[in-house]
């Protein structure tokens, strides 16, 4: 993660493809809500909406945050004129106000922020003891842990009423579980089929039911573990397409496994598919129920594992900030490329902008007095 004063790119920029402004804010930047209506009205296709995601995932953006430092004693500049304009400073009476800017880059779903964050959250499940539930020598196999993965058949519907439906249908899926087997504790993850589908990829812990488990070897002769038919038909015939079943043997695997889906999909091109969806349709690509790090931990814990937000990179930021006291308040979004500020510097502190960033700053300022409900 960079931090510096201010990295000016030189160099020429590449001039990007061609965007319909009627997608983009006022400062040019794609926009998902504007996307997805052009797209649920028949304007884009499929593979337009995963390029439009890509261009907005690899525009960089950022938060700017201003806070106030007052000074008794004047501030020597240092004779650069470049440095001279309204602001960063004001006289207040006899006090000088001196503003500083931080400038901290958004985490978007798949750029190098996201990833970070990530890796962040699932450390604490990567600490988590491991509990075994069988060996494969073992004679009487059992489990209380299944890896279950729910297709989407096609010939139901089209696309968009899939991914529409699915959030609903999971959680069906889910609550006909309970009523059968009794309370669940679920880790789950979105994914797409290169066709656009979605399907679901879950960890299902039962607190009040064991599975009988035995080896199968397939076609390919890869093993895996597999419950009782009953239970498996059982638990299908609360899904409408192909489920999928095996047996957990151990904890760690199966969350390592379930992870590696979630990273993947962050740096592949079959994850862009996925995050495209997600992204145009606003799902979270992964979600864990509360108490399901408490119950591998033995420990039922309260803390939840959720989604990566936009500006969660503020809030890690400010928790560790040393510049204690100051009141930061929001200024707004701004492009890297309208900065001069390459992406490779997460946070940038500033505390004697270009006239060229303090009259962007003054625009933003005024668009948001002009356009209270304007692009933002």
């Amino acid at each position: 993660m960079g931090e510096g004063v201010i990295n000016l790119i030189t160099h020429q920029l590449s001039p990007p493809p061609s965007i319909d402004e009627a997608l983009c804010n006022a400062h040019g930047s794609i926009r998902r809500c504007y996307v997805k209506q052009a797209f649920l009205n028949g304007g884009l296709s499929l593979d337009e909406v995963t390029e439009l995601y890509q261009q907005w995932r690899d525009d960089d953006e950022y938060f700017l945050l201003e806070a106030d430092v007052s000074c008794i004693e004047d501030i020597t500049i240092g004779g650069d004129s470049y440095f001279y304009a309204r602001y960063p400073e004001e006289y207040t009476g006899n006090k000088k106000l001196h503003h500083v800017f931080k400038f901290v880059k958004m985490a978007k779903r798949g750029n190098d922020v996201y990833k970070f964050l990530v890796g962040e959250r699932f450390k604490p499940l990567e600490d988590l003891r491991d509990i075994v539930f069988f060996d494969e020598d073992w004679g009487v196999k059992e489990t209380r842990m299944l890896f279950v993965t729910l297709t989407y058949d096609p010939s139901l519907c089209d696309i968009i009423t899939a991914w529409g439906n699915i959030g609903t249908e999971w959680a069906n899926f889910k609550k006909n579980i309970e009523k059968q087997f009794g309370k669940v504790s679920c880790f789950r993850t979105w994914e797409s089929t290169k066709k656009y589908y979605p399907h679901i990829h879950a960890i299902i812990i039962f607190k009040e039911y064991k599975f009988p488990v035995f080896s199968h070897v397939d076609k390919k002769g890869k093993k895996s573990f597999r419950i009782p038919s009953h239970d498996k038909d059982k638990i299908s015939s609360y899904w409408h397409s192909h489920v999928d079943i095996q047996g957990v043997s151990n904890t760690s695997g199966a969350v390592r496994e379930l992870k590696k889906y979630i990273t993947k999909d962050l740096c592949s091109k079959k994850g862009d598919i996925t995050n495209s969806m997600i992204w145009v349709f606003g799902k979270q690509s992964y979600a864990i129920s509360r108490d399901f790090a408490g119950l591998l931990d033995n420990n039922l814990s309260s803390k939840m594992f959720q989604d990566v937000r936009a500006d969660d990179l503020i809030k890690r930021e400010m928790a560790n900030c040393h510049q204690e006291g100051l009141d930061w308040r929001f200024v707004g979004v701004f492009r890297g490329k309208k900065i001069g500020v390459s992406g490779g510097f997460w946070v940038v502190s500033m505390s004697k902008p270009p006239p060229k960033i303090i009259k962007l700053i003054d625009e933003e300022r005024e668009r948001q007095r002009s356009f209270k409900f304007g692009k933002i």
